[in-house]
């Protein structure tokens, strides 16, 4: 008995020693002894965990350590082992926990080296050291880690399940109180940004928000919000209202999750002035409801005026197939009064008479009448309108034309047809202003007003005697004085030579006066340019035609002095030959002969559309590019304008008996002119015409026809009445699905001036 106590005081007295060896061997930096010692002590007490340890930490250190590592590269994998051995055998968890600061600095050890092996491709060695780590501590870095190696692999569904995990773990972690490491955000990054690629956004919105919630640093706004621009740059311009929604609910969400709020809440406002932009011509109340619910609710008072200069915007006289008739700003008034309740605690008549009084106080003329007009439509109190319209008049009756100009004066007639004040007020001004504009020379300006004024009435005979001064004017300045002849020494090219010449800077400033005259007195856009390299084009067929002495659009490489330059500029224009320059396009105005029934170059040149020509002469040809060519429109604005606006030859009201032609037309955006009839008078007498065949596909659509009987009585004064009917006007039926058309008839008159 004695001897057997003896030895097992003898065993443990070795185990002290040995452990007092590895221990201090560890505590020296001899980490190959250590890990000797180590394993003498594991081999004589497979249960001595701390053996285990110092062995791992020492292998770490030999694996991690500059001097040793090169050497001992599987130091840290060793170490991971170990460590695994010893959570093996440490049933109860104690000994773990109890070290967890030496378990933690091996775990993070191998999960750097995971990291790396993946980064270099070794797949297979990251994926078993993960596992191992997964299954040991499922923590959502190693989840990560293995999202990116499935990632790698190509199989995305498999990653973004663990990119899932990854996230799900950390969001119950932080739910328990454990805060995430920053790095770890990327997980929700690329989580969001992979199910945003499939077209889930509003996933990937949840995934960010929620990882707002979880971080506080101000990266994760940034990698946030550049997220979000690309998406805010499509939904721009997008017409899915739900998808426009669903991401204004997002920025609004994100801006109370973010501790940098601003960015979030200015890109929440531009989309929701956008969310209403693109809902105004199609549901307004569900663009503006939408809107007005957010202004209410972050009180924003600068929409109050936003919506006062939609009010004013909307108010205005719009010029029609039908004629002119008033615009009021009512959907917009709707909100504005909606906006002064949640906004400032105002009824509806408090507020707009409030507006009122501030502007005719301030003596804002313009804005007081189209406010009026509103208040009237608002059904405000009629005795209340009539004062405000005896104190607008006043103001006006006062305010020099700088301050209410001639169109403001007739805008008012519109909104007040009943008023006999402003209708003298508007009828004195717009003598005056006609008379200034044309004494002035200008004739632009001054042919859009007497267009307007003559519609307005067009049996005052003041107007009527303006506007024939004005065409008279105008045919005396720009017709004639636009006049000029290009013989064959001009030009400055030559057919022998076949060199195209280029036209002088001033003939072809007496070309663009020429075509803008006639566009002019036909109501259209006047403000035409011409563009240099469209005339060298021009220049090179006219040069073409000249040495053929034919025409064509398609000329041939076997044309004399064909040119790649001159076949584009013919296949562009529309082409004369046997004279030239003005007297070309007028010429081509005219549309004489058989093959011109549909008088297709009068419709080009007077297509209200064009802002952009080319041209080219020689003494024998001419080419006007009329076709095609990029920023060659006026705004849509301007286009706009004519969509229900008809242009006609000759020119309606008046016009000199030199731009008579044998064909006449008529003009009408989308118009169907298959069931079409006209008839002509000449005073109390019909004239017969012959109606040309209808031919679409230049410029407007167009009816063109000719007058069988021509009358010279030598009066200085010929009135025409002119009656189209069954004109086809297309529509579109919301119940059946499709457009169709409708029948319409347009009378209007003109005056051949001698």
């Amino acid at each position: 008995m004695k001897h057997i106590q003896l030895l097992l005081v003898l065993l443990i007295t070795q185990l002290a020693l040995s452990a007092q060896k590895y221990e201090q061997a560890y505590a020296a930096g001899n980490f190959e002894k250590a890990i000797k010692y180590a394993e003498k002590a594991i081999e004589a007490d497979g249960k001595n965990l701390d053996a285990y340890l110092i062995k791992a930490m020492a292998n770490y250190h030999l694996g991690s350590d500059s001097a040793t590592r090169e050497e001992q590269s599987f130091g840290i994998e060793s170490a991971f082992s170990t460590l695994k051995l010893i959570i093996r055998k440490d049933k109860s968890g104690a000994f773990v926990e109890a070290h967890q600061a030496e378990a933690d600095t091996i775990l993070f050890a191998i999960y750097t080296v995971a990291n790396t092996a993946l980064e270099k491709g070794k797949t297979d060695k990251a994926e078993r050291i993960i596992n191992d780590l997964i299954e040991i501590e499922p923590k959502p870095a190693y989840y990560y880690l293995v999202g990116k190696m499935w990632f790698d692999q190509g199989n995305e569904f498999k990653a973004i399940a663990m990119f899932n995990d990854a996230a799900a773990k950390i969001y119950l972690d932080n739910k328990a109180g454990k805060k995430p490491e920053p790095y770890l955000f990327e997980i929700f990054q690329v989580l969001a940004e992979n199910i945003a690629l499939k077209g889930d956004y509003t996933s990937a919105y949840t995934i960010f928000n929620r990882a707002l919630l979880l971080f506080d640093e101000n990266e994760i706004d940034e990698v946030y919000y550049k997220f979000l621009f690309p998406i805010a740059e499509y939904n721009y311009f997008s017409y899915d209202t739900l998808r426009q929604k669903s991401f204004i609910f997002n920025l609004d969400t994100a801006a109370q999750l973010t501790q940098n709020p601003q960015q979030f809440n200015e890109l929440k406002w531009k989309m929701l002035v956008q969310f209403y932009t693109t809902n105004v011509a199609d549901n307004y109340y569900e663009g503006a409801g939408f809107l007005s619910e957010y202004v209410c609710a972050e009180s924003k008072k600068d929409f109050n005026q936003f919506f006062y200069h939609q009010i004013i915007d909307a108010t205005k006289v719009s010029v029609t197939i039908d004629g002119s008739v008033p615009l009021d700003g009512r959907q917009y008034m709707f909100t504005w009064l909606r906006l002064q309740d949640c906004l400032y605690g105002r009824n509806s008549n408090t507020a707009m008479l409030y507006v009122m009084d501030s502007l005719l106080q301030n003596q804002h003329r313009v804005e007081a009448s189209k406010w009026l007009f509103n208040l009237k439509i608002q059904k405000v109190e009629a005795k209340k309108i009539t004062e405000y319209e005896q104190a607008l008049y006043q103001l006006i009756k006062n305010a020099d034309t700088a301050q209410f100009a001639f169109m403001d004066l007739y805008d008012l007639t519109f909104y007040f047809p009943q008023n006999k004040n402003f209708k003298l007020l508007q009828e004195k001004g717009a003598y005056a202003e006609i008379v200034k504009l044309i004494n002035n020379n200008q004739f632009s300006a001054a042919g859009k007003l007497l267009r307007k004024q003559i519609r307005t009435t067009p049996n005052d005979k003041t107007i009527n005697d303006l506007y024939k001064r004005w065409v008279i004017a105008d045919y005396q300045t720009n017709y004639l004085g636009s006049a000029y002849y290009i013989d064959n020494d001009e030009w400055g090219g030559s057919v022998e030579s076949c060199e195209p010449g280029k036209l002088t800077a001033e003939m072809q400033k007496k070309f663009l006066q020429r075509l803008n005259y006639v566009r002019r007195v036909a109501g259209v856009p006047d403000n035409c340019e011409l563009r240099e390299s469209w005339n060298a084009y021009c220049q090179s067929a006219a040069l073409m035609m000249t040495a053929e002495g034919d025409l064509s659009h398609f000329p041939g490489k076997d044309w004399k002095c064909y040119s790649p330059e001159g076949a584009k500029g013919a296949s562009n224009s529309n082409l004369s030959y046997g004279y030239s320059a003005v007297g070309s396009l007028m010429g081509q105005l005219d549309d004489s002969g058989a093959n011109n029934y549909f008088v297709g170059h009068r419709r080009w040149i007077l297509n209200p559309s064009r802002k952009v020509f080319g041209h080219g002469s020689t003494a024998y040809a001419m080419a006007l590019w009329a076709l095609g060519g990029e920023n060659s429109d006026y705004d849509e604005a301007i286009v706009k304008e004519f969509e229900t606006q008809y242009v006609c030859w000759p020119p309606e009201f008046y016009f000199p008996a030199a731009l008579n032609t044998a064909r006449w037309s008529f003009s009408l955006r989308g118009a169907n002119f298959d069931n079409v009839t006209v008839e002509m008078y000449w005073g109390n007498k019909k004239i017969d015409v012959s109606i040309q065949e209808w031919t679409p596909g230049y410029g407007m659509s167009t009816i063109v026809w000719e007058p069988q009987t021509t009358y010279y009585d030598f009066e200085p004064e010929n009135r025409y009445k002119i009656v189209i009917k069954n004109v086809g006007i297309e529509y579109w039926d919301e119940a059946a699905g499709m457009y169709k058309s409708s029948p319409k008839n347009f009378t209007y008159y003109t005056t051949k001036l001698y």
